[in-house]
């Protein structure tokens, strides 16, 4: 009977459990679909509906049409984009589609990271039994908080709302930590192993996305050793140690070693054995589905379970991995969009190891920036070649060797002095003695401290702006948790309302700590696992890149894996405070009341916060700058760009959209690759190719590089080569003249005279890219019209500088026309200051989109602003060429245009709106009073905001001093507005006056007529009494003078005669009159003064007492007798020096007024230190 009891009680036990799983389980379900509604509603509200800057535009064209974007490559998030773009109901649809995917696949991470969270709190009050109703919700709460503090987080809401890699990164990392929780929650059942073969697939397929879900891999490790094994330090390393060896087998070995094996097979196959092209790549297949059989049927045989799912994981990662296959068929095709060609397994395996990219950073042992290299380390390169039917080897690659023998080397970067300048900023050392502690303070103060906290801290704690800042100021891009929000009340407005200025509070961050500590406490199994999952997808990411200074951009995006496992964190914090407060009060209210605080504490606050910096709705930016640009050319024009953001927008406008593809658009800094050299050299739709004489032979291999410059600089009787013959110089000789001349066409302008344009090449060495540049010039003949978007840098090998940097030749500058925001190269001399008005005007006026940026409710952000400003500038040079032209009507029509169409700003990015503002006060005066005024509030707050903050340097600095020149300028301008109100004002007294018979005066000259009047009454009334006392008859303030003169010429000749007090420089000075200001000025000092200045003879050479005004100067920037003598002067004083000639102007003395080796008298009065 009391068995029967027993067996009762504990099915009933059973029957009440599983009646609980199986309500948590219904409820984790709906909950979680429940958030993924949310974040799905969150992110398709505020995505962009048209391509992002930087990456998107190529990655939404090039999965419309399946092209190759850069290395490392992304075929599967490709292919998905394709799928998804099937679904836009015609191309102005296209990028909302791809971005659609992206905040789907965002949607899911939140799902998934609501059930990992819920795992890991069902996980920790499993183990203490039943789990009651109580925990249960409190769980149910605990994944609701934290998934939904991750779906508001700055950096993963950023990646949400654009087609980019990021989001469908973040959900294969999201999915992957999933599946190894659901592993470990069935591990004792038959086939628990398919979750494992599931991951490796999962990890494959990521490959062809991005590589963040491989960092998982010792997290998942951790998990799989702590389900298997007891906890042991011995254990515990073993299994870290075999974990991370599998992620670096992975990333290290399989991506780019498979697609070198494959590349190897083939060369064996085609070149040893004669075989067709692939037949290697089909033996390598084969090989490995040979293994892999073999391996399978081995295991099963011999009941080697382990290994056999081994095996299968490596099969199911091929698998996954095998969406590269995509890249080198529609590599095949050649895509207008093929970046560097990988059409064969060898030029895949080059893509996969990111080669284009220079060298790899040093991670344990390296070299320091200032190291010299030992010698260079060469790689045959090969090329396929279908006419001899092989491949061929057509060149050596070249790495530099070292010694890398220096430990822990994070400060090696040298390829260009800004990285240098970056080192030396973030951390000030002797670059002669580098030591480990500088690249130590290097990688806690910028590495760890910036490049990663901060950008933790701004998910977490705050932000303070969007602005991007590489070099630590005190102003852009930090974080601020909002406690101290009393330290910017003053701040200026581009500051205090910048929309990405978010505070938290530290309140998601303290949520989060409370969340690992109580992790640690209750499954400290589990609370490794996750650290490890933090680590390696964060400051691992920063240990093992190496990051070098001055990043083009914030990086934020590249840590959300190490964002996402804190938000798990986040969620189990609810479940700290829980078990904290159901010692206070109920269970029951203990998990609703820390789920309602926590979740208005920390995700509602976020998402309030956060909303409107991350609304992308209306903003057109990337797709209105590509079609500006194309729209500024002529038909069949040669488009030149240089960066990502002007590049990707035309690639985008043109392959999605269609627009203008007439034009053929030239990247510059793709122009040093061969691959992309062949492809411009094609017709892409309506493009012609781009004229050229130098064939693909020449470009292969890098043989195009370093190629000699002949011929010495500065050469006066210089004589100039063709540019024709120029070319075949370097085709055939491989040497370069330095001066050449391009022909310009017969017309009208030159009156059928051959001319030339003449150049000069500087520097000793030609690279692809520029030979490729020549090749254009030489063969375009005037006949296809060829446009610049930054054409200084484009063409900067032809501007020539002196060793001051000064500009001595402006080479092909001169021949620069300005059209709309594109600079076009004309066959006349243009000085640089020529504008095709009617052709810019109608582009501005009728032609351009300004990314609706006129809409206050669209995120005007940092990087908006940065390609915005390109479009800036053409406003106001076209504008005081109208003036100029006296054309003022249309000159007023385009202020109107500029300040409705882009909003002004007092960031340094925003140089031309207070010039645009002077425009007005010569078109419309009354609105350049109103716009003025408005700056000039806005630069005061500025600056007196500014001169408050400490530790000002780089572009904090800089900002200081845009706004202190930005306020005389405005001030200049503001005074010629109010001095033509006054003469406006004036000619109608006048003429007020003269009806009124009080003769042709303003009022004002009536008044001082009237003064001057009293003045000589007052004069004469005083000579007439001087003259009566013998004085002679002079007034009081000519006494006065002629006393001043008299002392003066005393002192003079006092201090001629070597009397006065000589100081230990030789100069000498007598005191005439003591003022009462007390205040000395230091060197440093600027001083305002009068003065008159003399040579022995009496002979005055200057004076701004004659001048009628003061001077005003930095007192270390002249003769040292004025350096020396002024510090010896109190305010209000005035001295008479003697200045000998050595500390005056010496043996070149100041011709014509002052000549060589001049004692000088000056007569000096310190009227103020500034």
């Amino acid at each position: 009977m009391l068995a029967e009891n027993q067996n009762k009680f504990l099915n009933s036990q059973i029957e009440k459990l599983q009646k609980t799983m199986k309500q948590f389980k219904k409820l984790n379900t709906i909950i979680g679909w429940s958030v993924f509604l949310i974040a799905t509603f969150v992110y398709l509200a505020t995505m962009e509906k048209t391509a992002s800057l930087w990456d998107c535009g190529e990655f939404i064209s090039a999965a419309f049409k399946l092209e190759v974007v850069h290395e490392p490559g992304a075929p599967l998030f490709l292919m998905m984009g394709r799928i998804f773009t099937l679904f836009a109901s015609d191309v102005t649809q296209v990028a909302t589609m791809v971005n659609s995917m992206s905040a789907l696949a965002s949607s899911f991470t939140i799902l998934f990271l609501f059930w990992t969270i819920t795992a890991f709190g069902r996980k920790i009050y499993s183990k203490e039994g039943e789990i009651e109703t109580s925990k249960m919700f409190a769980i149910l709460g605990a994944g609701i908080v934290g998934s939904l503090a991750y779906t508001f987080s700055d950096s993963f809401w950023f990646s949400a709302v654009e087609g980019e890699v990021y989001a469908l990164s973040s959900f294969f990392t999201a999915v992957t930590f999933w599946c190894i929780l659901k592993w470990e929650e069935v591990a004792d059942s038959p086939h628990a192993s398919k979750w494992l073969v599931l991951i490796a697939y999962l990890i494959g397929l990521s490959i062809g996305v991005h590589l963040l879900s491989l960092l998982t891999i010792p997290a998942m490790g951790m998990i799989y050793y702590f389900k298997n094994n007891t906890y042991t330090h011995k254990g515990f390393l073993k299994a870290f140690g075999v974990s991370s060896a599998i992620l670096l087998f992975i990333q290290g070995i399989f991506i780019p070693e498979t697609a070198a094996l494959m590349g190897w097979f083939d060369k064996l196959f085609v070149n040893s054995f004669g075989l067709p092209f692939n037949s290697g790549v089909i033996f390598f297949v084969l090989l490995i589905i040979g293994l892999i059989i073999y391996g399978i049927m081995y295991t099963l045989k011999n009941n080697k379970s382990t290994w056999n799912t081994a095996i299968l994981g490596v099969l199911f990662l091929l698998i996954g991995y095998s969406s590269y296959t995509t890249v080198v068929i529609r590599s095949s095709v050649n895509t207008p969009i093929n970046m560097s060609v990988p059409n064969d397994p060898v030029k895949l395996s080059s893509y996969l190891a990111r080669e284009q990219y220079g060298e790899v950073a040093p991670l344990v042992f390296g070299h320091y920036y200032t190291d010299q290299a030992t010698g260079v380390k060469t790689e045959e390169i090969y090329e396929k070649n279908l006419e001899k039917g092989e491949y061929e080897q057509i060149g050596l690659s070249q790495k530099r060797k070292y010694k890398n023998n220096r430990f822990f080397a994070r400060m090696y970067e040298n390829r260009e002095q800004k990285y240098i300048n970056g080192y030396q900023n973030w951390v000030p050392h002797d670059p002669k003695n580098i030591t480990f502690s500088d690249n130590l303070e290097f990688f806690i103060k910028y590495q760890i401290g910036w490049s990663y906290m901060r950008y933790f801290m701004w998910n977490f704690a705050g932000r303070q702006n969007d602005v991007a800042n590489m070099n630590g100021n005190p102003v852009y891009g930090n974080w601020e948790s909002g406690l101290n929000a009393s330290e910017y009340e003053n701040a200026p407005p581009h500051l205090k309302n910048n929309k990405s200025k978010n505070h938290y509070y530290f309140l998601p961050l303290i949520l989060g700590l409370i969340g690992i500590f109580f992790h640690f406490k209750s499954q400290k199994t589990d609370a490794i696992s996750v650290l490890l999952f933090f680590l390696f997808t964060g400051i691992f990411i920063i240990l093992y890149l190496n990051v070098p200074p001055e990043q083009p951009r914030e990086r934020d995006y590249a840590y959300v894996g190490s964002f996402y496992a804190f938000a798990i964190w986040i969620g189990l914090g609810v479940l700290g405070i829980f078990d904290y407060l159901k010692q206070k009060i109920s269970a029951k209210t203990s998990a609703i009341l820390a789920t309602s605080v926590c979740l208005l504490a920390v995700p509602v606050l976020m998402a309030s916060e956060n909303w409107d910096d991350h609304d992308r709705t209306g903003r057109t930016i990337a797709l209105d700058v590509g079609v500006n640009y194309l729209e500024s050319c002529d038909s069949n024009a040669l488009l030149f760009s240089n960066g990502d953001n002007d590049t990707y927008p035309i690639w985008f406008a043109q392959e999605v959209e269609g627009i203008r593809t007439d034009v053929r658009n030239v990247n510059m800094s793709l122009l040093g690759r061969a691959a992309y050299i062949d492809q411009i050299k094609k017709q892409v739709y309506d493009a012609s190719p781009i004229p050229y004489t130098l064939t693909h032979d020449f470009y292969k291999g890098g043989k195009a590089n370093g190629i000699q410059i002949i011929g010495k600089k500065k050469n006066k009787n210089s004589k100039y080569t063709s540019i024709h013959k120029a070319v075949e110089q370097i085709n055939n000789n491989k040497t370069c003249p330095r001066y050449i001349k391009i022909p310009l066409p017969k017309d009208s302008t030159n009156k059928g005279v051959k001319a030339f344009i003449k150049l000069q090449i500087k520097g000793n060495q030609l690279y692809a890219s520029q030979i490729a540049l020549l090749d254009i010039l030489a063969n375009f003949n005037w006949e296809r019209p060829l446009y610049f978007i930054n054409a200084p840098q484009t063409l900067d090998m032809f501007i020539i500088k002196n060793k001051k940097r000064v500009i001595q030749d402006y080479g092909l500058m001169n021949y620069i026309q300005s059209e709309g925001s594109v600079s076009r190269l004309v066959p006349f001399n243009t000085n640089q200051n020529q504008i095709n008005i009617d052709k810019s005007y109608d582009l501005l006026m009728n032609k351009y989109s300004y990314g609706n940026l006129s809409n206050p409710d669209v995120n005007y952000c940092h990087y908006t602003d940065r390609s915005i400003s390109g479009f800036r500038f053409p406003f106001v040079e076209l504008s005081q060429q109208l003036i100029q032209k006296g054309d003022n009507e249309k000159a007023d029509s385009l202020t109107d245009k500029y300040f409705e169409s882009i909003p002004y700003s007092t960031g340094y990015l925003d140089r031309v709106s207070v010039q645009m503002a002077n425009v007005y006060a010569t078109t419309n005066p009354e609105k350049g009073e109103e716009i003025i005024n408005e700056l000039l509030n806005e630069y005061q707050i500025q600056k007196t905001y500014l001169e408050l903050v400490a530790n000002l340097e780089g572009e904090g600095k800089y900002l200081l001093d845009h706004a202190i020149n930005s306020i005389k300028q405005l001030n200049q301008y503001s005074k010629t507005i109010s001095d033509k109100k006054k003469l406006e004002q004036a000619e109608t007294e006048r003429e007020k006056n003269e009806a009124d018979g009080k003769g042709r005066f303003s009022n004002a000259e009536l008044e001082e007529n009237e003064k001057v009047k009293k003045e000589l009454e007052q004069a004469e009334i005083e000579r007439e009494k001087n003259e009566d006392e013998g004085k002679g008859r002079f007034t009081n303030a000519e006494l006065v003078q002629k006393e001043k003169e008299a002392q003066v010429e005393k002192a003079m000749q006092e201090l001629i005669l070597g009397k006065g007090t000589i100081t230990g420089s030789g100069l000498s000075y007598i005191v005439i009159t003591e003022g009462s200001g007390g205040k000395s000025p230091t060197a440093t000092n600027t001083v305002k003064v009068h003065y008159t200045g003399m040579l022995i003879d009496g002979t005055i050479f200057d004076s701004s007492i004659q001048r009628g005004e003061p001077v005003e100067f930095p007192l270390n920037q002249v003769i040292p007798g004025w350096t020396e003598g002024l510090q010896l002067m109190n305010v209000g004083d005035r001295f008479v020096f003697r200045i000998p000639s050595e500390l005056g102007y010496g043996e070149r003395g100041s011709p014509p007024r002052i000549p060589s080796n001049a004692t000088l008298i000056f007569e000096v009065e310190l009227l103020d230190i500034l």
